[in-house]
């Protein structure tokens, strides 16, 4: 279990940290990771249809969908 766990975790830092630098995914300073996972977890809860995609893409689209970036 520890591993799988650390390995999401690391997935959903990696696609924050790649979508953040090409301005998609903008997450505040103050939301810790319990929280992204959160995110992530309830929005693949919602897709049953998106079942055999990559975690990377749902984690993507979870993430860009509560924390866009804004432009200024």
């Amino acid at each position: 279990v520890g591993f799988n766990q650390g390995l999401c975790v690391g997935i959903i830092l990696g696609v924050e940290d790649n979508a953040h630098y090409d301005k998609k995914i903008c997450v505040p300073k103050d939301i810790d990771i319990k929280e992204r996972i959160r995110v992530v977890n309830n929005y693949i809860a919602t897709q049953s249809n998106r079942a055999g995609e990559a975690f990377a893409s749902l984690t993507f689209d979870a993430m860009a969908q509560k924390w866009p970036c804004r432009s200024k």
